[in-house]
């Protein structure tokens, strides 16, 4: 019964994603995780309900690589005259996105620090 559910979460989220996507230029499965995302950050559901499907899905996430291997293998010659420009994008898109996660963790740190600062402190009235 969690598994069904769990499925009808994920499957639920990517559904909503559709109906953003004709509003929003991106990706319904991009919508669609974000909208779990923000669900599972602010808490309207619990990580419990999507854990078994993310589970399973996690054990054999290797297998979801093959079709892209073979695609690449597949396409090799064709590949080969834009493996520069590939390789530069792939090079620099992967600096671009460690900088930005390093600037949001480092947000994330210093609200997680004000918050604590204002936890700690307690004022004393005489």
């Amino acid at each position: 019964m969690n598994f069904i559910i769990s499925c009808l979460l994920i499957y639920l989220s990517l559904i909503i994603g559709n109906i953003f996507s004709s509003f929003i230029p991106l990706p319904s499965s991009i919508l669609g995780m974000l909208f779990l995302y923000f669900l599972l950050l602010s808490r309207q559901i619990s990580e419990r309900y999507t854990a078994p499907v993310c589970v399973f899905l996690m054990k054999y996430m290797v297998l979801l690589f093959v079709p892209v291997s073979v695609g690449i293998i597949a396409y090799w010659n064709e590949m080969k005259t834009a493996l520069l420009p590939i390789i530069f994008a792939c090079i620099f898109g992967s600096i671009i996105l460690i900088i930005a996660v390093g600037f949001s963790v480092e947000i994330y740190e210093r609200r997680i620090n004000k918050t604590n600062n204002k936890n700690s402190t307690v004022e004393v009235k005489k």
